[in-house]
């Protein structure tokens, strides 16, 4: 895939966005809520007047005769939509940037914009009866975020502010990133069954946690999420749903985090499939394989992680548990100078929804790198603000660990407008067996606040 095919084809992707075309979520056998946890519902509702975010229920007062803006927009497939997020950290022991941290790295003492993000979109509901009814129906999406997260998260050739490997150089710190832009094509399988086939730059479908603080449940993010799994990836990824049960999904991409450019000559491959056997239980299984370090196709990274939630069917289905477990190696039968190229993460969160106006939500993580993974951390394979290799990691393997626990507040349910506002105040504290945390320690405090609008 050549830079100038790839962007004939995001050319093609805007187009089509940008005349009313939707999009379907791959990233899970079930939908990722504002808690962070996936529900066991698998086909996303109908938009209608109730449940519309806030910004097409705005258009929607909007009357043009005897429909409204956001009656011909809804009618059209079309969602227009976003969101806000606003936060502040503070690191008891008053390092900056914070190590190990990305979105939050810089934050420490300052009230930071993390990302106001706007998007367009044409849905494709692989579960509805229209897709039979048609047979065929096209979709897209545009996503472009302005704010401290978008250094973070820019892919190879989408960069505009520095070099892709220096990513330790976060000026301007508020920065525009063109986080996905891709086409869909959905087609329909037999009587219950159905095709989604997706080109361009999509958030991967890999990892729990998301770039979207609406699908997380804490304003920090976990070790894995920062260092182990991909933001995005460009490239064909193809999804298979056999009625509400069970989903595959397959791609190759030009890696993780590459999009016009590549950091090597090669293309990485992603298989999945997802599971949902009852309300209770849903998960999925990614697997990610390829080259994905600086300037070679050898060695290959392979990455597997099964993700699984339960909601046990007591305190009327409000609480729900998930494990992310993750098993990385970055070698594929080779080693680095005798390193260990290995690498572990396991984290467990439970969220119990006490009511509609706050939930209680709590994470613990252990995370092990060998010494190859390690003196490269950092999930892009660059350096950048908050990794550990800058607070004087040595060539050692190392064990960490994370407890967060938090609250989501709601403090609108019933506002139309205002029903999307959550605050998620946070106090976490990280472990490591080697002083490498804030202060040259092996443990570090932080307390974390942040405010998020979906529009």
């Amino acid at each position: 895939m050549d830079k100038r095919s790839l962007g004939i084809l995001l050319g093609a992707a805007a187009m089509l966005a940008t005349s009313g075309l939707t999009w379907a979520d791959t990233s899970s056998a079930g939908t990722a809520n504002g808690s962070g946890a996936y529900s066991a519902q698998t086909a996303a509702p109908a938009m209608s007047t109730e449940n519309a975010p806030p910004l097409m229920y705005g258009l929607d007062q909007v009357k043009t005769g005897d429909s409204s803006v956001g009656q011909n927009l809804q009618s059209a497939g079309i969602e227009i939509g976003g969101y806000g997020e606003l936060g502040y950290t503070k690191d008891f022991g008053n390092s900056n940037p914070i190590p190990g941290r990305f979105f939050t790295s810089e934050a420490h003492n300052n009230l930071t914009l993390n990302a106001i993000d706007v998007y367009i979109a044409k849905t494709i509901n692989l579960y509805g009866q229209q897709i039979h009814q048609q047979g065929v129906i096209l979709g897209g999406k545009v996503d472009m975020l302005y704010g401290y997260n978008g250094d973070f998260i820019h892919s190879n050739g989408l960069n505009f502010y520095h070099n892709y490997s220096d990513n330790i150089q976060t000026y301007p710190l508020y920065q525009f990133d063109l986080q996905q832009l891709y086409v869909d094509a959905g087609f329909a399988l037999g009587n219950n069954g159905a095709l989604l086939l997706r080109f361009g730059k999509f958030d991967s479908p890999m990892g729990y946690e998301h770039i979207n603080p609406t699908k997380n449940a804490f304003y920090s993010h976990s070790i894995a999420f920062n260092n182990l799994v991909p933001y995005t990836q460009t490239g064909l990824l193809a999804k298979v749903v056999m009625g509400q049960d069970i989903s595959f999904w397959a791609g190759v991409t030009r890696g993780w985090n590459q999009t016009f450019r590549d950091n090597n000559t090669g293309v990485d491959g992603l298989v999945g499939i997802g599971f949902k056997p009852n309300s209770q239980l849903c998960g999925k299984v990614n697997v990610s394989f390829g080259p994905q370090d600086n300037g070679t196709n050898n060695p290959n990274r392979l990455v597997v992680e099964p993700i699984i939630t339960y909601v046990p069917p007591i305190l009327n289905n409000a609480l729900s548990l998930t494990s992310d477990t993750v098993f990385y190696y970055d070698g594929a039968g080779n080693t680095v100078n005798g390193q260990d190229n290995g690498a572990f993460d396991e984290a467990l969160y439970q969220t119990y929804r006490y009511n509609r106006f706050i939930s209680y939500n709590f994470r613990e993580e252990y995370a092990y790198f060998g010494t190859g993974v390690a003196e490269g951390l950092g999930n892009d394979g660059s350096d950048a603000a908050g990794d550990f290799d800058q607070f004087g990691e040595t060539s050692n393997a190392l064990n960490l660990g994370e407890v967060t626990v938090g609250i989501s507040l709601t403090p609108f349910p019933d506002s139309a407008m205002l029903r999307t506002l959550v605050i998620r105040p946070e106090l976490r504290e990280d472990f490591a067996d080697h002083a490498i945390l804030s202060g040259g320690k092996h443990y570090q405090t932080t307390f974390g606040v942040d405010a998020v609008y979906s529009f």
